[in-house]
């Protein structure tokens, strides 16, 4: 099939997509996964803890997880800074 497109070609992304999603990957630095601690109990926080601070992690504190995730994908469309998206998640 001489006019056939590659499915590995459909799936690259654009440039413009690259760049804010992966916040730096394009430069060669190695991607950073975000982790969000939340708990699934119905009740109680998520506080910040020395040892997860450390490893990066988010504390949720009152947001289950699919608030905490949606949270967290709103964070990401305005910045990839650590700090910054802790300051949202204390906030709101």
């Amino acid at each position: 099939m001489p006019n056939s497109i590659s499915s590995a070609r459909l799936l690259r992304p654009t440039r413009s997509y690259w760049d804010s999603r992966y916040c730096g990957l394009a430069e060669g630095a190695l991607p950073r996964v975000d982790i969000v601690r939340s708990n699934r109990t119905g009740s109680g926080r998520v506080v910040p803890l020395g040892a997860y601070d450390e490893r990066g992690m988010i504390p949720a504190d009152t947001l289950n997880p699919q608030k905490a995730r949606v949270l967290l994908m709103l964070a990401l469309t305005r910045t990839c800074d650590l700090d910054e998206i802790r300051r949202m998640f204390s906030e709101y």
